[in-house]
């Protein structure tokens, strides 16, 4: 099996990729790339890396590419992976990039139109962290009406008790409107705005959903085995990694503050 990694985020990362630090210089043998990666999913697995760089072309011009670079390249470090808290199944290190040289060819689609490439990728990657959202709030969901439908308290199951019903309903609602929102999104994946939407909405939900259900749950929620304690810290993640929720609220608020 065979990994790729996208090599975007650096220190300090905004998620604009008009501020990449990374630096491409051409050569009339290819180009020579230099800088620092972040918090690269796949990382330690993968056999390719599309790095995002800023490029210095042979005529003097500016721009930004998408390079095509295998891991084994001499100068190319990989970290070792970095533990989380969530998401655990994905390994994520930094990659450094010292005096790599590629051949022209290995600019991605042969343009240095790399801010469109990036928004490109950054959309699709963006929603399938909602979707990824939807399902932690989805599976927490269930794991607690599973849990509140057996035990009991006074007489009663959990799931008995008309405040606790109501909370489910409200909850359900949510993650049902999120799930209906996204897909509507997908129908035009390149609206940067509604995407950045549904990743917030998305994360919000899942946040609200599995801090929800472990309050409702009690102290069977905070137990490893019971998966719910799993759930929160996965649906914190979403909230951060493939944009966080903070710079998608700043590309949802950026035409009414440049108009």
């Amino acid at each position: 099996t065979s990994y790729g990694g996208f090599g975007l985020s650096e220190e300090n990362d905004s998620g604009d990729p008009t501020y990449i630090h990374t630096l491409a210089v051409e050569t009339p043998f290819g180009w020579v790339i230099n800088g620092n990666k972040k918090y690269i999913s796949n990382a330690p697995l993968a056999s390719v890396l599309l790095v995002a760089a800023r490029t210095k072309s042979l005529d003097g011009s500016d721009g930004t590419g998408i390079f095509i670079v295998e891991t084994d390249r001499k100068g190319l470090t990989v970290t070792e992976p970095m533990e989380k808290t969530g998401i655990t199944s994905l390994q994520v290190a930094s990659v450094q990039l010292q005096q790599i040289e590629v051949a022209h060819d290995a600019l991605l689609g042969n343009t240095l139109e790399g801010v469109d490439q990036v928004t490109f990728t950054m959309n699709l990657m963006k929603l399938s962290v909602a979707m990824q959202a939807v399902g932690i709030a989805q599976g927490a969901f269930a794991k607690g009406l599973e849990h509140m439908s057996v035990v009991r308290k006074f007489g009663n199951r959990l799931i008995d008790n008309q405040s606790t019903q109501e909370k489910m309903a409200d909850m359900k609602t949510s993650i049902y409107s999120a799930e209906a929102f996204v897909r509507m999104v997908m129908t035009d994946t390149q609206n940067s705005i509604e995407v950045a939407m549904a990743k917030l909405l998305t994360a919000n939900i899942a946040l609200e959903v599995t801090e929800s259900i472990i309050q409702l749950t009690g102290g069977y929620g905070f137990m490893k085995d019971s998966d719910i304690e799993r759930y929160i810290r996965d649906a914190k993640v979403t909230s951060i990694y493939g944009g966080s929720s903070k710079s998608q609220r700043r590309m949802i608020t950026e035409p009414w503050v440049n108009s």
